[in-house]
């Protein structure tokens, strides 16, 4: 029997996950995008499914399905899943970012919240590492240097602009 995954924004509040960093195991598009257009199956389901985990998020698990419920965000997705491909060596890091302008946040839900970065495979885990070491023994030296160059990002999709690098 499959283990049952949390849902991200119905058993998780999305503000309890901000800016915390899931590795994706898996991307299942609900929605297709043809020439340039989203085909989405229904107005009422998520254009996509992400299954992903997170060493740092606990709630009875630490493997989640995460719902990708804006089309700029899908687009992000198709284009690096279905277009660029994701290499054996590389893991995908998603991180919910809602958009932090006064202005903008009466229609949040209008903008896209996915950060969608491309690592080293293992990244994750270092950044957690780091930063745990950091934190529980100040005094402990970090080569930052070495640790940037491992995990340096490869590619990046920002929520509005889309890809920066």
């Amino acid at each position: 029997m499959a283990k049952h995954r949390p849902t991200i924004g119905k058993d998780i509040p999305w503000k309890s996950i901000e800016g915390e960093g899931f590795r994706v195991e898996s991307f299942v598009p609900l929605a297709r995008q043809e020439q340039g257009k989203i085909k989405d199956l229904s107005k009422f389901m998520p254009y996509a499914l992400l299954s992903v985990d997170c060493p740092s998020v606990k709630h009875k698990s630490t493997e989640f399905t995460l719902p990708v419920l804006h089309k700029l965000d899908f687009q992000h997705l198709w284009e690096l899943y279905q277009e660029r491909g994701v290499e054996a060596e590389e893991e995908v890091v998603v991180s919910y970012s809602p958009q932090k302008r006064w202005w903008q946040k009466p229609f949040g839900k209008a903008f896209p919240h996915l950060l969608i970065e491309v690592y080293p495979k293992g990244s994750l885990e270092e950044i957690y590492r780091a930063y745990e070491r950091k934190e529980n023994a100040p005094k402990t030296e970090v080569d930052w240097h070495e640790f940037l160059e491992r995990t340096r990002t490869i590619a990046e999709w920002q929520p509005i602009e889309g890809r920066v690098k």
